[in-house]
C-alpha cells in the first residue's frame, strides 16, 4: 500500500474514534463539520469490512452503491478531502475503487481496514419506571 493511501486510512480510522483531524481532514472538518463527515468515513468502512468477510448489503467488493441523499454529501466531502480519490471514485450512483489501485492493493487496503477499523457498537437499554 502507498504511504499516502496508508496515512489517509490511518487517519480516517483515528477519527472516526477520536474525532480530531490531523492532516487531511482538516478541511472537510471547517467545512462540513463533525457529524457531516463522521457517518460518510462509516459507511465507506462498514463496505470494506463486509467485503473482506464477504457478507451484508456490501459485498459486491467493486462498489458501493449510493442513496441519492447521500451524492452531495459524499460530493462536497471528496471536495474536502481530494486525497480520498487517491483511493476510491465518486460516481452518481456509487463509489468505486480508482481507476489505478490494482486487484492486489485493493486486497491490502480492505483488509487493513478490515484488521484495524472496529465498528463502534453502543446500546441502550431503556428500564421501565419503578
Amino acid at each position: 500500500m502507498k504511504q499516502k493511501v496508508k496515512e489517509l486510512i490511518d487517519e480516517l480510522i483515528d477519527y472516526r474514534k477520536n474525532r480530531k483531524p490531523i492532516k487531511y481532514l482538516n478541511v472537510a472538518y471547517n467545512g462540513m463539520g463533525d457529524k457531516e463527515f463522521v457517518q460518510l468515513i462509516g459507511f465507506i468502512f462498514q463496505w470494506q469490512k463486509e467485503s473482506a468477510l464477504n457478507i451484508g448489503e456490501w459485498k459486491d467488493i467493486q462498489q458501493f452503491p449510493l442513496e441519492e441523499v447521500l451524492f452531495p454529501r459524499y460530493t462536497q466531502f471528496f471536495k474536502e478531502c481530494p486525497e480520498l480519490k487517491e483511493v476510491w471514485k465518486l460516481n452518481k450512483e456509487n463509489i468505486s475503487w480508482a481507476d489505478d489501485i490494482t486487484e492486489e492493493e485493493k486486497l491490502e487496503i480492505r483488509d487493513y481496514i478490515h484488521t484495524n477499523y472496529k465498528i463502534q457498537f453502543r446500546a441502550r437499554i431503556k428500564r421501565p419506571k419503578m
